[in-house]
């Protein structure tokens, strides 16, 4: 019965609108969290498809097929900011 009731509200049939209050009729606030993870995805989206089409990509490609180093990025987090801004210049 549960399922069955869920399917009906998921599908908007459960109630009529005019009878609910007010409240559920207005959009919910956004999760900051979620609208910053988000952003931070279109951003990392972007930066790779500018990253693709820049001619650089080209030349560095044949020698990390994985770049933005990911494998670093994982690896990093074990050093000193020191250590890893001296590999980076590297």
């Amino acid at each position: 019965m549960a399922d069955g009731e869920a399917k009906l509200a998921v599908m908007g049939k459960t109630s009529m609108t005019d009878a609910l209050p007010h409240f559920p009729h207005q959009p919910l606030p956004k999760n900051t969290s979620a609208m910053k993870q988000e952003f931070h995805e279109r951003l990392k989206d972007r930066w790779k498809t500018r990253w693709k089409n820049s001619p650089h990509h080209d030349k560095f490609s044949h020698i990390d097929n994985q770049f933005p180093m990911s494998n670093f990025n994982k690896a990093k987090d074990n050093l000193t900011r020191k250590q890893a801004s001296l590999i980076v210049q590297i």
